[in-house]
């Protein structure tokens, strides 16, 4: 009899134990972090009947709280996350470089290039004309204003990067203390034969969190700990941690260190959110602008080489539009219009007159102005030889003066009152007379804007539109992956809530299962009661 009350009790708690996870199930529904449990019902160590070989069961127990878990998933939407994590970043990144370079605009760099371009063509047409001269010293800093502008941008981006590194390097050392506090939780509670699932949860929802940010491998030792690496590097050791720092590294690069024991060690991130804003900074910034770079240099190279051949109003050579300024150690942030043009007078030295009616072929550069024949002209005719020149020169009178076969590009020919230089093929005539009225030097200066193939292979746009496509393309490819990381890590939560994630019908059947399972204790426990008031009172 007094068995049968021990079984009805056994089962009573058991069915409360039950409930009570089943409750506490459906109160975190909604926490996204928690994994379901679930009671283990097994039944008790059962009594061997006196005088027998029989055993007799002796009732039922929980066994253990199961933490409904598939390690296999997690680990995959962990792998997962860091990539999503990674170009998030990298979308982040490209999409601010985008709205930088902010093509197509009436502000852009390409707006600036096409107005300084028209001011040329002005000039060609009115090279004595105050307020034309004054529009293409204007246009010029324009365009020198917008490569300033892009590198200074780019510089301020990478300076606030850097300060995403620094947050990011602080939030990790965060989670891995907090990590390793759960450890001494943990530990503590499965020492004392308890079942840590809640501890757990927060723990893996941290390590989930970290893996977002940085590549780390873990595992978990034989009394509970979670052990993380980083590179390779030790992060977190059972209750103890090594704090990541930044290192200053040249200007805002700021490095990735780990302190073992008093001593820094490099860390390379492999993946996740910091190594995603690492890239950017690093990479995809100096990239950019070094092709910028290689843009205003050549802009500044070539312009000038023109220009410094042609004459101003005062007739006078070699004079430069443009310039680096030494103190900056990118062209696009050190290019300007020369201080001579941008003077009070500077004007009258834009070179917008050549003795060339067309630069492109032959340029020409006085040695003696005390002897020149300005009421002379020479026509000069340059054919292709295997990649040399086949040339010949003829003055206004018909007379020969000179002519050669395969010669090197770039030839200086150098007569008694001055030299000519050759170019490139076709016909020009040259004159030395500087007339103010002459514009042939501007429609050349022009022609290195749009149509002169001076940087790869190409005009100057040219590699400005390219460069820009590249951006463009750069950036839907890091939309695309962004896009397509969050629906394989959101299609993997899925997978890992069906497995660990509360369902409100299953949780209530469960509950009514339980329920009844009380219900029918309680009844077992008042039947064996009644049964021993009967047997008691017989015996009274």
């Amino acid at each position: 009899m007094f068995d049968g009350l021990h079984i009805g009790l056994s089962a009573l708690q058991t069915q409360k134990k039950s409930i009570e996870t089943t409750g506490h199930n459906i109160a975190n529904a909604n926490n996204e972090d928690y994994s379901r449990q679930k009671a283990i019902q097994t039944t008790k160590q059962p009594n061997l009947l006196p005088g027998s070989n029989f055993q007799m069961g002796s009732g039922v127990k929980v066994a253990d709280i199961e933490r409904i878990q598939d390690e296999f998933i997690n680990q995959q939407v962990r792998e997962e996350s860091q990539e999503a994590g990674y170009w998030d970043q990298i979308q982040q990144g490209m999409e601010r470089i985008e709205y930088i370079f902010n093509e197509p605009s009436d502000s852009g760099l390409q707006s600036a290039f096409d107005s300084f371009w028209n001011s040329l063509q002005d000039l060609n047409t009115n090279p004595s004309d105050t307020a034309t001269r004054a529009a293409v010293k204007n246009q010029g800093m324009v365009l020198t204003k917008a490569f300033r502008n892009i590198n200074e941008q780019m510089t301020d981006y990478k300076r606030s990067l850097n300060s995403d590194v620094d947050k990011t390097v602080n939030e990790i050392n965060s989670i891995a203390e907090r990590i390793s506090n759960y450890n001494k939780q943990i530990t503590t509670a499965l020492a004392s034969n308890n079942k840590p699932n809640d501890l757990l949860d927060k723990r893996e929802a941290l390590y989930n969190e970290l893996n977002q940010l940085v590549t780390v491998k873990g595992s978990t030792d034989d009394v509970g700990n979670l052990n993380i690496t980083v590179d390779g590097k030790k992060l977190v050791s059972k209750f103890d941690t090594n704090t990541l720092k930044t290192q200053q590294n040249g200007t805002y690069e700021d490095e990735i260190v780990v302190d073992l024991n008093g001593k820094e060690v490099k860390v390379n991130p492999q993946g996740g959110g910091l190594k995603g804003i690492m890239d950017v900074r690093d990479t995809e910034i100096p990239t950019y602008l070094d092709k910028v770079d290689e843009m205003a240099d050549s802009l500044k190279e070539q312009f000038n080489k023109k220009h410094s051949n042609g004459f101003d109003l005062n007739g006078n050579t070699g004079n430069d539009f443009f310039r680096i300024n030494s103190s900056y150690d990118r062209a696009s942030r050190g290019i300007e219009v020369h201080p001579d043009i941008k003077a009070d007078d500077g004007i009258n030295k834009i070179a917008a007159g050549n003795f060339s009616e067309d630069p492109n072929v032959v340029t020409g550069e006085i040695t003696d102005s005390s002897n020149i024949k300005t009421d002379r002209y020479y026509n000069v005719k340059i054919s292709d030889n295997s990649g040399n020149f086949d040339y010949e020169i003829v003055d206004s009178e018909g007379n020969h003066v000179y002519s050669d076969t395969n010669v090197p590009e770039g030839t200086e020919l150098k007569f008694t009152n001055f030299n000519l230089t050759l170019n490139g093929t076709g016909e020009t005539n040259i004159n030395f007379n500087k007339s103010v009225g002459n514009g042939n030097n501007a429609s050349a200066l022009a022609e290195t804007i749009n149509q002169d193939q001076v940087l790869n292979g190409a005009t100057i746009t040219d590699n400005y539109q390219a460069l820009i496509s590249t951006v463009g393309v750069n950036a839907q490819r890091a939309d695309q992956m962004k896009n397509s990381q969050q629906d394989l890590v959101k299609q993997l939560g899925n997978i890992k809530e069906s497995v660990s994630g509360v369902s409100l019908d299953e949780e209530m059947a469960n509950m009514i299962k339980y329920q009844q399972g009380y219900n029918a204790a309680a009844k077992l426990i008042t039947k064996t009661d009644e049964m021993l008031q009967t047997l008691m009172g017989m015996i009274r």
